[in-house]
């Protein structure tokens, strides 16, 4: 299909489930669709679509490869399962046999993530950029004044345990003099993800307002005072942070490399321990009760973001690497 001027090419791909059956034929799909187009690079994104198109490209040694790591996800986080630490065994193991080739480029959002594969790899690498996350479109996400209506604490992310919701939901019974708003769908695929009764138990007892999945996150936002996003996940660099961070909005995250990446603590927002809920209550409660450093965290964010986040600075990035690694 093309639209744009980009033509896409549908594959056989769950982004979830791990099947050795399944797998292997959509890595069979990419490699007969690789050796019918030919590209001159291949760009993967996330752990499954870099394992799977890394195996494509074992043949094709001549095809520039750049790999986006965009957080290394639940198994490389540090709550794991008995499952989990099996599958993260064989992701090294692949990692080790598709990522050791010549003709490759690493995009990473945050160093953690950087060190982790110099471990995988056991080498130096050279050839690479920290690129922090995906970018925000500033004019779309614009500043707009902190809310003077009953406050809103937004949760804005995939309901997965591992984002921290349980906090999240924990943190709003204690404060029931505040909006809790979630906004996001049910990952049904995955087994980190909620149910669906918990989500409507909340709601029937009026811990949090579910407002369902949204396009318009830069409405949504605006419409908030606190963003927060309790993740114990394996983030890259969580979009609704630099999102949060474009709007102006204070934001209320965690120690974990991606997350505290995205915040310049006490100054843009508030990095805390994971799973911890009373800090999740307490920076809530100054933030809200401090007008005038609210305002400074809010005006700090949008500067942050204005020197960090700039979506056109990030494809500016991507082309001068494709066009690097091309006119090698």
């Amino acid at each position: 299909m093309i639209r744009n001027k980009i033509f896409t090419h549908n594959i056989n791909f769950n982004r979830y489930k791990i099947s050795p059956h399944h797998d292997l034929l959509t890595a069979i799909e990419l490699f007969i669709l690789i050796k019918n187009i030919r590209p001159d690079l291949v760009n993967t994104i996330t752990i499954k679509p870099t394992l799977l198109g890394g195996l494509s490209l074992i043949l094709f040694r001549k095809i520039n490869f750049v790999v986006s790591i965009t957080g290394l996800g639940f198994v490389f986080s540090r709550e794991k399962s008995l499952t989990a630490n099996i599958i993260k065994i064989i992701v090294e193991i692949l990692y080790k046999l598709i990522l050791k080739r010549k003709k490759i480029y690493f995009i990473f959002q945050n160093k953690y993530d950087l060190n982790v594969i110099r471990r995988i790899l056991n080498k130096k690498i050279t050839n690479f950029s920290l690129i922090k996350g995906s970018g925000v479109d500033l004019v779309k996400y614009s500043f707009l004044p902190l809310p003077t209506t009953k406050p809103i604490i937004l949760f804005a992310a995939r309901l997965l345990k591992s984002k921290g919701i349980y906090q999240f939901v924990e943190a709003a019974k204690k404060l029931d003099k505040y909006r809790f708003v979630i906004v996001g769908k049910i990952d049904s695929e995955s087994d980190d993800c909620i149910t669906w009764d918990e989500l409507n138990y909340w709601e029937n007892k009026g811990f949090i307002e579910y407002w369902g999945f949204k396009n318009n996150m830069n409405k949504i936002i605006n419409l908030s005072n606190i963003v927060v996003l309790p993740s114990y996940y394996g983030e890259g660099l969580p979009k609704i942070l630099i999102e949060a961070a474009a709007c102006g909005r204070p934001v209320i995250t965690t120690d974990r490399p991606g997350c505290k990446d995205a915040v310049l603590d006490g100054k843009t927002g508030f990095i805390i321990p994971v799973k911890n809920v009373d800090l999740i209550v307490e920076k809530i409660n100054f933030i809200l009760n401090n007008p005038a450093k609210a305002l400074e965290i809010s005006v700090n964010a949008r500067n942050l973001a204005l020197k960090e986040f700039n979506i056109k600075n990030v494809i500016e990035k991507h082309i001068e690497i494709y066009k690097e690694m091309i006119d090698k």
